[in-house]
């Protein structure tokens, strides 16, 4: 895709287009920054504060919006006004929202301060929410649209080479037949899901202390 001119502002990195949008790239997965999402933000602030990586870490109380309300989102299909209420209970029921995690609370390691509400939709779509305890008609301070990406397959990650723009995973151990979670060794996990086609295409990657809490959660 093409998009307008941008400023730099930090993260991993992260571009402002103005007026509220903003860019999200990720260097590991390419040259040139490559773009993973479109996202808007009332300020700068919460730019950094939802999208930075590693974490924000800066204060958190924050600044003045220098953009707003929302933009609409109704050519999405979305409710007209995004109250979380409205969008919480839009969001809960699309067919695919057992997929994902609806409701999160985003916080730092560093002081286990929450960062953020967030509603993340099944298509990719994560409203940011500045209370840890939203009201059924605050409206999110940022929104983030995640671009679209073919799914990769276990196989695939195994067979990377070393430096990839893609990280490679170790070999693999089915956990069980029964569910598609897969140990790789020093806590490291892969959550597949195979009603996304064939090969076990992974989903995410995460940590657990042992295998019993990989498959309880």
């Amino acid at each position: 895709s093409a998009f307008p001119p941008s400023t730099l502002l930090g993260g991993d990195p992260l571009f402002a287009c103005g007026s509220g949008v903003y860019l999200v790239t990720n260097s590991n997965f390419g040259q040139g920054d490559p773009v993973l999402a479109v996202g808007w933000a009332e300020s700068d602030y919460w730019a950094h504060r939802a999208w930075d990586r590693p974490p924000f870490r800066g204060d958190l109380h924050p600044l003045p919006p220098e953009w707003g309300p929302p933009p609409s989102v109704a050519f999405l299909g979305r409710p007209a006004r995004l109250g979380f209420q409205a969008v919480r209970k839009f969001e809960a029921a699309q067919p695919g929202a057992a997929t994902v995690t609806l409701v999160t609370a985003r916080y730092r390691f560093t002081d286990g301060a929450i960062l953020s509400c967030e509603i993340h939709a099944e298509d990719g779509i994560t409203y940011f929410f500045c209370a840890t305890n939203p009201k059924r008609d605050d409206q999110p301070v940022a929104i983030k649209f995640e671009l679209p990406e073919r799914p990769v397959t276990l196989q695939e990650l195994m067979a990377l080479p070393r430096g990839s723009p893609r990280a490679a995973f170790p070999p693999c151990n089915a956990l069980s037949d029964k569910r598609p979670v897969f140990e790789g060794g020093s806590g490291l996990f892969l959550v597949a899901n195979p009603e996304w086609g064939e090969g076990d295409l992974v989903r995410a990657v995460g940590w657990a202390e042992s295998g019993q809490w990989a498959w309880r959660v």
